[in-house]
């Protein structure tokens, strides 16, 4: 069996799209609010991350399994840290992985 990563395109999309409804499907039922009432990855999101080339799709054999968003930019959402904190005057960038659905 042939397993590995590779940066997605646009062909990619309405797979993309599927898995990630599988995945909202999932977390609903077990009574996790993400990706809930339109929050989370849509189309336009997701089409934004493949033109950027942040978006990484997980193949086995011809069939896309997963898929993941590698995010090098600030996000306000990690600028309040509970329970831990940031190295003390770090200067250091780093890359969040979001948007995961296998």
């Amino acid at each position: 069996m042939t397993v590995y990563l590779r940066k997605a395109e646009p062909s990619d999309l309405p797979d993309i799209l599927a898995i990630i409804e599988d995945g909202r499907r999932i977390l609903q039922k077990s009574g996790i609010p993400q990706w809930q009432n339109g929050d989370g990855p849509n189309q336009e999101i997701l089409a934004k991350d493949i033109d950027q080339q942040t978006c990484y799709i997980l193949m086995v054999e011809d069939t896309l399994a997963g898929v993941g968003v590698l995010c090098s930019e600030i996000d306000p959402a990690y600028e309040a840290i509970f329970n831990g904190s940031w190295q003390p005057h770090s200067q250091t960038t780093y890359t969040a992985i979001h948007r995961v659905a296998l």
